[in-house]
C-alpha cells in the first residue's frame, strides 16, 4: 500500500501540468488519537451528545472491569465517571435516550457465570438502577431499543455454550415484564444487531462459546409490524465479536473489526470495515483498520469515524490506541488494478465492479466486498476490444453499446458473469462510439458520440429483453463523450465534447414520456448549466437525489479545444436545479467511467494525460448527502 502511495504521487505530478482544477485532495486515513485509559476487549460501548461512553471490558487478564470512560472527539480527550455496579461482560447497552439499558452476561472473571440481571445507567445523573430480570439466564446476546421497547434475543445459556434463538421484549412503558416475540430463525451468541428504518438487523455471530466455536456469517432482519425475521444478504465471511463496533452511516450499517474462524491461527481478530446498503441488499469494502482488532469499540460522531481498544493477537491481547478517520466527502485510494486501462467503461453485476477500456482486450473483475482485484486474465475477453464503449447492467448482465476502434463501432456486446463468456446482440442503428447511456425500467438509452469521425446527435432505446434497437429523436446538440445519466425517469446528458473540439457545459434531458428533448440553452428550458465545461467524464452517477459528474477533460480558454484533464467533482440537484462542488479527485483523470452502490462512487482506471494514456488507479468517494444523515439515535 506504501508502494502504491508513492507511485500515485509520481503519477500524479507526472500529469499536472496537463490538470486543471482544485488542488488534489488528501485520501482518508486513520489518524492516532488520545489512548484509552484502560486496556480493555469486548467491551459494550454507545454514542450518548456526541461522545463515545465505553463500559467494562475485559482487561487483559480477562478480569471484568467496572470502569466507564468517555471519549469526546472534540476535545480528543478521556474522561472517567462512576464505576458499573457489576463485573460483567458479555452484554451491550441500548439507550431510551435517558438512560442505557444493559441486560444479562457473564459475571466476574473468566469464566463467568451467566446472569439475567438486568441494570439502567442514567446519563444526567451519573448513576445505576437495577430493571426487570431477564426471564432465563443469558449472555452475549443482543440487546436494541426500537421504538418504546427494548428487545434482546440471542445468546447463550448458564452452562455458556448452548446458543439461543429466543426473543424478549421489554415495554419501556410500563418496564416490568419481559414477553416473548419471534425467535432467530437459527440460534446464535456474540450476535451483532442495530435498529435502521424501524427494522432490527441481526448480523453475524457464533455458535456455541467455550467448545467447539463456530463463526456465522447469516444475517436477518425483524419487522415488528410482522413479529417476523427475513433473510438479508450474508457477511462476505463467517464473523462474530463485532457487536459494540456496528454503527450508521448514511442510512447504512457499518460494522469494524471482529473475528473470524478464517484466520490463521494466533490471529484471530480481522482489520476489515464493511458497510451493509439495505437498499441494495449488499456489503461492500471500505477502508481496513490499521491493524486486525478483536471486539472494539467503534462509531460515527459527526463526520468521524472512532475506533478504540480491542484485541490484536494470542499474544498481545489487549490494547489502548484510538483512531480517527475522516471517511464522509473523502477520497480513498484503493488497491491498483492488475493492468493500466484508459478510456473505460464499467459496470456493477452482482459483488463485484468489471471494468474494460483502451490498452487491453481484458475484463477485469474487482471484489466490492473484499476490496480485491481478481487477476487480468481471470475473466474472458470481449471480441471486439475498441475503447469509449457506453456501458449498462440489466438483468445481472454488463452490456457494452458502441466503442471506437476494434470494430467495435455500432456494436452490442453482452457479458453474462454467470455464464462467464461474451457474446453480441443486434447492432445499434448508428455505428457511433463515445455515446452517452443510461436505464430506464428495463431499456437502455444512448445518445451522441462519433460516426465516422463526425459528432452525432443521433440517439436510440436498445431492449435486452427483445434485443432490439429504436431510433429517437435527436438530440438538440451533437455530443461526444458526454456522461450520460438517470434520476428514474428521465435521460440526462451532461457536458461533452462538440463538432469543433471544445468542451461544452450544455444539459440535454430527454423525457420518454413525450418523446421531446430540453437543452440548457433552449429558451424556457431553466436547466443550469455545468459550472465547467468538459467532456470524459463516463457516467453521470445519482447519489442520494443528486447527479456526481467526476474527472474529464476541459479546455483553456473560450473556443479552445480539449487540452487538460479535471480533478472537480461537481454534484447537480435536479429538483432544485443547482450545481455544488464536491470533493476533488486526488488524480485527474479523464475517460472515467463512476459507478456507484451502497452510496460509494468507485473511478477506476482512465487516462491521466489529455490525448491517449492509461491508468491502474482505482479511487472511491464517500459523497455526503446534501442534508447529512449520520444515523446516529440517542
Amino acid at each position: 500500500m506504501k508502494y502504491y502511495a508513492f507511485f500515485s504521487a509520481l503519477l500524479l505530478a507526472s500529469s499536472t501540468a496537463g490538470a486543471e482544477g482544485p488542488p488534489p485532495s488528501a485520501p482518508f486515513a486513520w489518524t492516532p488519537a488520545a489512548k484509552s485509559p484502560v486496556e480493555r476487549v469486548e467491551a459494550p460501548a454507545l454514542v450518548l451528545n456526541d461522545k463515545l461512553y465505553v463500559f467494562g471490558g475485559f482487561d487483559a487478564g480477562l478480569r471484568a472491569l467496572p470502569f466507564l470512560d468517555v471519549y469526546d472527539p472534540a476535545k480528543d480527550s478521556w474522561t472517567r465517571l462512576h464505576d458499573m455496579p457489576m463485573k460483567v461482560t458479555h452484554l451491550n447497552p441500548a439507550s431510551d435516550g435517558k438512560r442505557v439499558w444493559f441486560a444479562g452476561g457473564f459475571k466476574g472473571p473468566h469464566p463467568g457465570a451467566a446472569t439475567d440481571e438486568v441494570w439502567k445507567y442514567d446519563v444526567a445523573s451519573d448513576s445505576w438502577s437495577p430493571g426487570p430480570p431477564l426471564p432465563e439466564r443469558r449472555a452475549a446476546g443482543a440487546l436494541v431499543r426500537l421504538g418504546k421497547n427494548l428487545h434482546y434475543f440471542g445468546g447463550y445459556t448458564a452452562d455458556r455454550n448452548t446458543t439461543c434463538a429466543d426473543h424478549w421484549t421489554l415495554s419501556l412503558d410500563d418496564g416490568k415484564q419481559w414477553k416473548r416475540a419471534a425467535a432467530l430463525p437459527e440460534p446464535k451468541g456474540h450476535v451483532s444487531a442495530i435498529v435502521l428504518h424501524d427494522k432490527i438487523y441481526a448480523l453475524g455471530g457464533r455458535l456455541r462459546h467455550d467448545t467447539d466455536p463456530q463463526d456465522m456469517k447469516s444475517c436477518d432482519a425483524y419487522d415488528p409490524a410482522t413479529d417476523k425475521w427475513s433473510a438479508i444478504a450474508s457477511l462476505p465471511f463467517n464473523r462474530s465479536h463485532f457487536e459494540c463496533s456496528t454503527f450508521l452511516m448514511n442510512g447504512r450499517i457499518v460494522i469494524a473489526g471482529g473475528i473470524s474462524d478464517n484466520t490463521p491461527a494466533g490471529t484471530p481478530g480481522v482489520a476489515d470495515v464493511t458497510l451493509y446498503d439495505p437498499a441494495g441488499d449488499s456489503w461492500v469494502a471500505l477502508p481496513a483498520l490499521p491493524q486486525r482488532l478483536l471486539s472494539p469499540v467503534a462509531a460515527l460522531i459527526g463526520d468521524k469515524l472512532i475506533v478504540s481498544t480491542g484485541g490484536l493477537n494470542n499474544s498481545q491481547p489487549v490494547q489502548t490506541t484510538t483512531y480517527v478517520g475522516t471517511l464522509v466527502n473523502r477520497w480513498e485510494v484503493a488497491d491498483p488494478m492488475p493492468a493500466a486501462l484508459g478510456a473505460v467503461a464499467c459496470g456493477i453485476v452482482g459483488d463485484k465492479l468489471y471494468v474494460v477500456g483502451d490498452g487491453q482486450a481484458a475484463t477485469l473483475a474487482y471484489h466490492l466486498t473484499t476490496g480485491k482485484w481478481m487477476a487480468a486474465a481471470s475473466q474472458p475477453a470481449r471480441a471486439f476490444a475498441g475503447r469509449q464503449h457506453a456501458a449498462e447492467v440489466v438483468g445481472g448482465k454488463l452490456y457494452l453499446l458502441g466503442g471506437i476502434g476494434g470494430d467495435s463501432e455500432g456494436k452490442t456486446q453482452i457479458f453474462d458473469p454467470k455464464e462467464g463468456r461474451w457474446t453480441t446482440g443486434a447492432n445499434m442503428p448508428f455505428a457511433a462510439g463515445a455515446c452517452a447511456s443510461a436505464v430506464l425500467g428495463d431499456e437502455i438509452y444512448v445518445a451522441g458520440g462519433t460516426v465516422k469521425d463526425a459528432v452525432t446527435s443521433q440517439a436510440a432505446r436498445y431492449s435486452p429483453k427483445n434485443n432490439t434497437w429504436t431510433l429517437l429523436p435527436a438530440m438538440k446538440q451533437g455530443v461526444r463523450g458526454a456522461a450520460g445519466g438517470t434520476d428514474g425517469s428521465t435521460f440526462y446528458v451532461f457536458g461533452g465534447i462538440g463538432p469543433e473540439g471544445t468542451a461544452l457545459g450544455a444539459v440535454q434531458v430527454y423525457d420518454p414520456a413525450s418523446g421531446a428533448w430540453r437543452l440548457t440553452s433552449n429558451s424556457g428550458a431553466k436547466i443550469a448549466p455545468l459550472p465547467q465545461a468538459r467532456g470524459g467524464m463516463g457516467k453521470a452517477v445519482f447519489v442520494d437525489g443528486e447527479f456526481y459528474l467526476i474527472g474529464g477533460r476541459i479546455a483553456d480558454g473560450e473556443g479552445a479545444k480539449e487540452t487538460a484533464t479535471s480533478n472537480r467533482v461537481d454534484v447537480y440537484h435536479p429538483g432544485k436545479n443547482t450545481w455544488r462542488s464536491g470533493t476533488a479527485m486526488p488524480t485527474a483523470r479523464q475517460g472515467v467511467y463512476p459507478q456507484v452502490i451502497a452510496g460509494r462512487i468507485y473511478v477506476a482506471g482512465g487516462g491521466p494525460q489529455a490525448g491517449p494514456s492509461t491508468s491502474p488507479v482505482l479511487e472511491i468517494y464517500n459523497p455526503s448527502p446534501a442534508a447529512p444523515h449520520t444515523g446516529l439515535s440517542p
